[in-house]
């Protein structure tokens, strides 16, 4: 009786509580992929916000370069790959579910739409967002099926003349945290 109370006791009191299992959902695991790798993207820039774009990239006309660049990402994690095509398909509006250390915007395409295109690359964006660096533009991530393993495609755009660039990420779960492990540029202007 002794031992149960004494146990109750400490399970009570938070000392020596197990910590909280990790989160297991797919659009949890999701979000926290693409809070890492907009972290790990953002790193050593001269930005005091981040501004993404609201919905992931289309890859939805396998003709488009966006296509192809996207596609360049699927054998980086291979376990990955059906789930990082598959996932592809269906693009995703983001929300507000991001855990960044910086400030962020959700842009959409009509946002960036009423920055005159002359003016997009000379200033334009730079006038609407002065904190940041661009546009950061985001695929939808593929799992391994133990969901430890995952890729996803970042790019910048919208950022003044030669400043643009598109990578792939292979990210892995550990203590429940996602870490960038690897990444391989795709293009770059």
């Amino acid at each position: 009786m002794l031992a149960v109370s004494f146990a109750a006791i400490i399970a009570c009191s938070g000392v020596g509580k197990a910590p909280a299992p990790c989160e297991s959902g797919v659009e949890a695991n999701e979000y926290s992929v693409y809070s890492a790798a907009v972290e790990e993207f953002s790193r050593g820039r001269n930005a005091k916000s981040v501004v993404i774009s609201n919905r992931t990239v289309d890859v939805s006309d396998p003709a488009s370069v966006t296509s192809e660049w996207v596609r360049r990402c699927e054998a980086f994690v291979p376990e990955a790959e059906a789930s990082f095509r598959d996932r592809n398909r269906q693009p995703l509006e983001l929300t507000r579910s991001f855990t960044l250390r910086d400030d962020y915007v959700l842009v959409s395409a009509g946002d960036l739409k009423s920055i005159p295109s002359d003016k997009m690359r000379l200033g334009g964006m730079g006038a609407k967002y002065p904190d940041a660096f661009g546009v950061i533009g985001l695929s939808r991530v593929g799992f391994n099926a133990e969901m430890n393993k995952a890729v996803v495609y970042i790019s910048q755009g919208s950022c003044g003349l030669g400043c643009g660039e598109g990578t792939c990420m292979m990210l892995v779960k550990e203590d429940c945290k996602w870490r960038v492990k690897g990444r391989s540029g795709v293009w770059m202007s």
